[in-house]
């Protein structure tokens, strides 16, 4: 469901000891269609994040409502955007890298690699956005020079050209990411799920520019870039993701979700497809019980830090999945249980067409759209 990341391990210290799976899921694929969360892990799409007032206007020469599923708003492409629908694959499949240095995805002397895709054929009106679009993702595993686990993870969305299809639409709005929750100071797979927390995290941000969002419209930018009141002013600093004189465990946890963007700030600028771009770090993260370390790189020109606080997910029972294989029953999650690290476009891009900001996320007939996530996962 939703191309989504079921898990990410990293190996243990002792040879004797499971791998920590370090974002948050379930003990089941099935659960991930069945039971209520947050977009664990989930591909984004149409869009990513949100979209003011939620209507396309000027677009095909026409306005298009869409569904209002945050306040007045339309969040993840809708009520059931792509992180809600099952996904083509995984088909195992062989393609050519970016870039090299990574073993494993810098692939053999013909510059290929193997990997997974995941193929979805949106149908024009799905959730109220106009164009029949083909999406895919791909992912692929692989090593770093010193033995860090590699996922890279590929996009790509362009408008159908099979016949019949588009004939009276010339461009739609577009965007990706994944919107994995990591925890990197995961309880033993004995230990109840609610206990996981973000107490003893640190997290380093490239940058501290953000788009400040309107008192009227929550969620919304106002238009303006600012330096972030939670996060340090100084790039690359590292802070605690937990206040420990905080009273309660909710209220311990850093308030943090925004869009971060990425330097030169010149919206006009940012392509359509960033994959042919250098990756950039985001963010790292270090949990200081498990000596875990995660650095996220993106071709995207912004990223949307979220410290989870709005996370929920009720217990579930034990079952058995649709392939026969029984599952235990868990406590489910709580507030700031884990943190969102979402390479993206600005947020509310498709809707400031004045500002200058529609170009990185409009997608016409004949073009592509196009990011890179890696996610780079060692224990000291």
């Amino acid at each position: 469901m939703g191309a989504s990341i079921y898990r990410f391990l990293v190996p243990s210290k002792n040879s004797s000891e499971p791998p920590s799976n370090i974002v948050l899921s379930f003990p089941h694929p099935d659960l991930f269609a069945t039971h209520q969360h947050p977009h664990f892990s989930n591909t984004i799409g149409r869009t990513t994040n949100r979209i003011n007032n939620a209507r396309l206007d000027n677009l095909n020469g026409k306005t298009y409502p869409l569904a209002e599923n945050n306040g007045n708003n339309n969040l993840h492409g809708g009520n059931k955007g792509w992180g809600k629908h099952a996904w083509n694959g995984p088909q195992k499949v062989k393609r050519g890298t970016w870039d090299s240095g990574i073993k494993g995805l810098n692939g053999s002397s013909t510059g290929e690699r193997e990997g997974l895709l995941y193929t979805l054929d949106s149908p024009d009106g799905d959730e109220g956005f106009p164009g029949d679009v083909e999406a895919k993702v791909w992912y692929f595993e692989g090593r770093g020079s010193k033995g860090e686990i590699v996922l890279d993870v590929e996009y790509e969305a362009k408008l159908s050209d099979a016949p019949g299809k588009n004939k009276d639409i010339e461009e739609t709005v577009i965007g990706m990411t994944n919107h994995a929750y990591f925890n990197l100071n995961p309880p033993p797979p004995t230990s109840p799920s609610s206990s996981h927390f973000l107490s003893h995290h640190t997290a380093t941000l490239a940058t501290s520019t953000h788009l400040p969002l309107s008192s009227s419209s929550p969620g919304i930018p106002t238009g303006s870039l600012a330096p972030h009141p939670n996060v340090p002013l100084e790039p690359n600093t590292p802070f605690p993701l937990t206040n420990p004189l905080s009273s309660t465990a909710r209220d311990s946890v850093v308030k943090i979700d925004d869009c971060f963007l990425l330097p030169p700030h010149s919206p006009e600028t940012i392509p359509l497809d960033t994959r042919p771009q250098a990756l950039q770090v985001l963010a790292t993260l270090k949990g200081e019980v498990s000596g875990i370390t995660l650095r996220v790189e993106s071709t995207e020109p912004a990223f949307q830090f979220y410290t989870g606080l709005g996370c929920y997910v009720p217990p579930w029972e034990a079952g058995e999945g649709s392939d026969g294989r029984s599952y235990e029953g868990g406590d489910g999650y709580g507030h700031g249980a884990g943190v969102c690290v979402e390479p993206s476009r600005w947020v509310d891009c498709v809707s400031r067409e004045r500002e200058g900001w529609r170009g990185m996320g409009l997608l016409k007939k004949g073009g592509v759209f196009g990011a890179r996530i890696r996610y780079v996962a060692w224990r000291e």
